[in-house]
């Protein structure tokens, strides 16, 4: 595949995904998704098994989470609100 098309099919993927999340309904489940895998909120464990599924499922999260919004500025902002959330 020559490298022209492969871009081209790339920058459409990454469309689909802003598409896809970039509803109402697709944040809701995005958040979900970066939750449910510890992005916002990590999770700890001595157990070194447990630890590797936890962090694939962290670097998944965050990897959808960068094909929406190209910037981890964002995400830091995610975070940042959720944290807030569990203080009061």
């Amino acid at each position: 595949m020559n490298l022209f098309k492969k871009h081209q099919e790339r920058l459409a993927l990454k469309r689909d995904y802003q598409e896809t999340f970039g509803t109402p309904h697709g944040k809701r489940v995005l958040a979900h998704i970066l939750r449910t895998a510890g992005v916002t909120h990590p999770r700890f464990t001595t157990d070194n098994e447990q630890t590797r599924i936890n962090e694939g499922e962290r670097r998944l999260a965050a990897s959808i989470f960068n094909e929406v919004h190209s910037s981890s500025d964002k995400l830091i902002e995610l975070m940042q609100d959720e944290l807030n959330k569990t203080e009061e």
